[in-house]
């Protein structure tokens, strides 16, 4: 049977596998994982998740021996897995893709720093919105942490094995 939603947690909670439309075309299909893990362009990254996704645009670098994602006001070092994945990718252009359960709060130097915009208490987590620079926020889904402010500088981490990347131009997904 096919059940029609604009409710995503529902879906999720129902389907075997889900189709994602956007203005009568088709976009994905796939297991609720397969959406949320390897999303095939980022109208389905940032469709699904609450809260969602962080869409950032950046280049690729190479230093110091290892590939970085590289954005205005941050350094994000590229899990080793992206070696091979971006073999015949020919642009240094990308939008990385960090959903905000895949970043923590730093305990030591962090890739990421900011001054904490909101913070919203959610049952079993908290929602920070980190002020990166004039034009980038980034929102984080902290669990198991120390009390945080708004006004406060902190430093988060990327777990850069969840981390996605879109091409954008394409805006479709790398790898």
């Amino acid at each position: 049977s096919v059940y029609v939603t604009h409710d995503q947690s529902e879906a999720f909670a129902m389907a075997d596998r889900i189709a994602i439309l956007s203005n009568g075309v088709m976009q994905q299909v796939g297991t609720a994982e397969e959406l949320l893990t390897a999303p095939a362009n980022t109208f389905v990254a940032g469709f699904l998740g609450a809260p969602p996704i962080n869409l950032i645009e950046g280049v690729l670098s190479t230093h110091d021996g290892g590939l970085y994602f590289v954005a205005e006001g941050f350094s994000v070092p590229l899990a080793e897995a992206w070696y091979h994945r971006l073999n015949g990718y020919n642009n240094d252009r990308v939008i990385a893709g960090i959903r905000p359960a895949s970043l923590t709060l730093s305990s030591g130097s962090g890739a990421i720093f900011g001054e904490v915009a909101f913070v919203e208490l959610l049952l079993g987590e908290i929602v920070v919105g980190v002020q990166v620079n004039e034009r980038t926020m980034i929102t984080a889904s902290l669990v198991d942490t120390v009390p945080i402010n708004e006004g406060e500088r902190i430093a988060l981490d990327v777990d850069s094995e969840q981390l996605l990347l879109f091409d954008p131009e394409t805006t479709r997904a790398i790898g």
